[in-house]
């Protein structure tokens, strides 16, 4: 389509790739009609069908979302607690969030350094290209797995925290039964 100044029937195509600061993840592309510019395009991956899923996951099971600034990812970054300028590895927002006393967990198809800096690092496996082998935990190629797992955080939060309690429980019981009674009941009795 065009309005005949290129020349009737002039063909629409996109030129070369160039990346640019404003379009983390992305590529912009000029459109052009016959030799003349009509346009620019910003071309970047489509997000996992479940991309949405994972978020409401992590958000559902109360767990600070944070996200790398990416063409892609920008209409779901309103979900996100943080998201994360593309100047600043993530590996390093990782180490940070640690020295903060969080847990974290990485989910990347791509980012070793990220993958082995998390507590836990899930990487989905993409089509045709190896798995990010620093990861923990390997999966599909579906968000779905992922998803599992974050959700399985909050039984694993509750499991730790009961666990505690009765570690703790038991510790102040086998002080009490030790300090009560002779040197040898007391004991035996603090031991069982």
């Amino acid at each position: 389509p065009g309005d005949g100044a290129a020349g009737a029937g002039a063909r629409v195509r996109l030129g070369p790739p160039r990346t640019s600061d404003a379009t983390p993840g992305g590529r912009r592309r000029t459109v052009l009609e016959g030799r003349r510019r009509v346009g620019v395009v910003t071309v970047a991956a489509e997000l996992d069908p479940h991309a949405e899923a994972l978020l409401r996951t992590a958000t559902g099971a109360g767990l600070r979302l944070v996200l790398g600034d990416s063409v892609g990812t920008r209409e779901i970054a309103g979900a996100a607690d943080e998201v994360v300028g593309a100047d600043e590895p993530l590996a390093d927002v990782i180490r940070r969030l640690q020295t903060e006393g969080r847990g974290v967990l990485v989910v990347s198809a791509a980012d070793g350094p990220a993958l082995l800096a998390a507590d836990v690092g899930v990487a989905p496996t993409r089509a045709g290209r190896a798995p990010a082998w620093g990861a923990d935990l390997v999966t599909g190629t579906r968000l779905t797995d992922a998803c599992r797992i974050v959700a399985a955080t909050v039984d694993a939060r509750e499991v730790s925290r009961r666990a505690v309690h009765t570690a703790l429980t038991g510790n102040v019981l086998g002080g009490l039964l030790a300090a009560v009674g002779g040197p040898r009941r007391g004991q035996r009795k603090a031991t069982t």
